[in-house]
This record gives structure tokens, sequence and C-alpha cells, in this order.
């Protein structure tokens, strides 16, 4: 798109909550939906815009951080640019078929008070007027250049302890995570995960950014490329007064069955050709295995209802007593995941090939392969 901001607003006219289908509020949302159709597009767009003063361009550029969304895997829906209702505060919406709801909130303005009650009201009236009861609600607040007490948001935020998750982003981090989404270094559902889970948003961001970068590595021999193929962590708890050592030895081992209780934040399943590495909590990951196929019985699996799915397996390996330790982006995936479910129980989080790949070989078990 070689057009710029300043044309763009020169055609569309004053930016302001005026209704109708003509008028430029509408026109100027509009260009962005049929013209900026990547990432780039909107980048360039927001760079001309985020460091300049003025209500047109402040205007602007929430729109088109809204936009950012579409990048991300969200439907987005624009908001008003100063709400009739001043007890709400919102400038766009992202609905995930994750059943999530982001409610996105801008700061340009540098003499914009850093208050949160209109937006931790809007998450709530969200909340309370959702058709569907399995919806989750988060809030994202979204600070450009020009806002400079971004620290007094998170004092606020933390003060006023909200029910829902809330979080604070730099909008550089923001369009960085539309980078790594689009090139297919991060997945939606990890920024489901991440939104939901309330952590650091721009330190996550960075963070991966980092770890995908270094991905690469050449799989071993025997465990299968990436075609589709997905990769899992499957946290181990105690069971009843079975340790999750015993549980994989006397049940997982023999009948090559395992059981997944939580649902976790974005409800993917494990389907068969999938593999899995077994981790222990407080140890490390102790053992891999195949998934075959969804299990139809649970022969020796006590109170299989408790559990949502059961895997039947193939290609078990485990070796309990050296356990591998996490990798940094597994424990980054795994904190986001648990922070969600706000409680530890057998989970699945799915993680890298190479993350697999380099928790699932023993200390040793390379040598011992290259000197056979």
């Amino acid at each position: 798109m070689s057009v710029t901001l300043a044309q763009i607003l020169s055609l569309s006219g004053s930016l302001d909550d005026t209704p109708g289908f003509d008028s430029a509020r509408e026109r100027f949302r509009r260009f962005l939906l049929e013209q900026a159709t990547d990432p780039h597009s909107i980048r360039s767009l927001i760079e001309q815009g985020q460091h300049l003063p003025g209500e047109q361009h402040n205007r602007a550029v929430q729109d088109l951080v809204v936009l950012l969304g579409k990048f991300i895997g969200f439907d987005v829906t624009f908001g008003a640019y100063a709400p009739p209702n001043f007890s709400l505060k919102h400038h766009g919406h992202w609905r995930s078929r994750l059943r999530l709801h982001v409610v996105i909130e801008v700061r340009s303005d540098p003499a914009a008070p850093p208050a949160v009650d209109a937006l931790l009201h809007s998450v709530a009236a969200q909340a309370a007027t959702a058709r569907v009861s399995s919806w989750r609600f988060v809030g994202l607040c979204v600070v450009t250049p020009l806002f400079a007490s971004r620290h007094k948001i998170e004092e606020a935020l933390a003060a006023a302890k909200p029910v829902f998750p809330v979080g604070v982003v730099a909008l550089r981090a923001l369009l960085l995570l539309a980078d790594l989404v689009t090139a297919g270094r991060v997945s939606h559902e990890d920024v489901v995960r991440l939104l939901e889970s309330n952590l650091p948003v721009d330190y996550s961001v960075e963070l991966l950014d980092r770890l995908t970068a270094k991905r690469g590595a050449a799989a071993p021999a025997n465990v299968i490329a990436t075609d589709g193929t997905a990769y899992w962590l499957a946290t181990v708890t105690p069971d009843y007064a079975t340790t999750p050592e015993q549980l994989l030895e006397l049940v997982v081992s023999r009948r090559h069955i395992f059981g997944v209780a939580d649902a976790g934040a974005t409800h993917e399943t494990a389907r068969g050709g999938d593999w899995i590495c077994f981790y222990i909590p407080g140890k490390g990951v102790v053992g891999r295995a195949r998934v075959i196929s969804l299990a139809s019985s649970a022969a020796g699996v006590r109170d299989a209802h408790r559990f949502r799915q059961l895997l039947h397996l193939d290609d078990l390996e485990l070796h309990l007593t050296t356990p591998i330790a996490l990798d940094f982006e597994t424990q980054l995936r795994l904190r986001t995941a648990t922070a969600t479910s706000g409680r530890q129980t057998q989970t699945l989080v799915r993680i890298s090939h190479e993350s697999f790949v380099a928790m699932t070989e023993p200390p040793g078990k390379e040598a011992e392969r290259l000197n056979a």
C-alpha cells in the first residue's frame, strides 16, 4: 500500500463518532479493511502516526491497533473513539474461535490520566452480557511511545486486583507479535494462552522471538519430522495415593494409556501420530511416547470418567531416574497454561518440535547411539 496515513486521513475526513455508512470514521475503517491486507501495511501506517500528537493521529492509530488483531488470528470489531458512557472505555474487540474475547484500549494521548476503572468496567460489562457462558474475557491496554505513564497503569491494575486478566503491552511488542504469528513462528493458540495467563506480554513476546529464531536443529533419526505432527508436554501429577512415577510405571507402561484431565485454555486435543513427552513437575521430562489413537476403552484406569481424553500409546520410552530439565520455551508455555487453569493436573501443553527433541534424549543416550 503506497498511500500515506496523511493522504488517507485527508480523503476520509475528520475522525469522530458520527454514525452512518458514509461518515469519515466508516470510510477510514473500510479503507483499512480493504487495503491493509498484511501486517507490514499496518506497521507502516502506525509508524507514520504513533509519534505525532493530535486527536486525528491518535484515533487513526487506535483503529490500526485494533486491526492488528486480524493478523494475530482474531475477528476484530472497532469501537468508539470517545464512548458516550465514560464509565466504559474500549476502542475495539478481538474475538477468537477459541472463545476468548479481548477488550482493547489504546493509550496514545500523553495528557490522559492513567485511570483503569473504565477498562475494567468494560471487560466486566462484556462478560455480563455474554450469551454463551463458555467465553472467557480479558482486557488489553496498548500503550504507544507518546504515552509515558505506563508504570502508573500497571500500579493501578495491581491495586485494583481485577477479576479478569488485564494486561499492558507496548505497541512495539504487539507489532512484533503480529509478525511472529504471520510468519508461523507463534500460533494463535499461543497468543490466547499468553493473554489469559496475565504474564508480562512484552517480556513473553520478546522471549518467544529469541527462542523461535534459534530453531532449526535437525531431529534425531528415531523421531518423525514435522509434517503436520503435533508435539505435546504431558504433565503427570499424583493420582490418589499413586505417585507420578508409579502412575507411569504401573499404568501407562503396562496399559499404554494416558488420561488427560484438563481441557486447558484452547481445548486442543492430541491426535493419532502426535508425540507426547511426560513431565513430572519439579523433576523434569522422564519419557516419551507416540499417540496411536484415542482409546476406545479404559481398562485398568481408575475412574476413567475424570479424563476428557484417553490416549492409546506406542513406542513408549521411560527414563524415570534421569529426568531432563525443561527448556526456556517450554517453561514459558507451561507457565501460561498453568496460570490459566489455576490448578495442577494431568494436561497437555503444545510445544515445538525442537523443544520435544531437546527434552527427550536422556543424558548419555546420544553418545551411546553414536558409539553403537
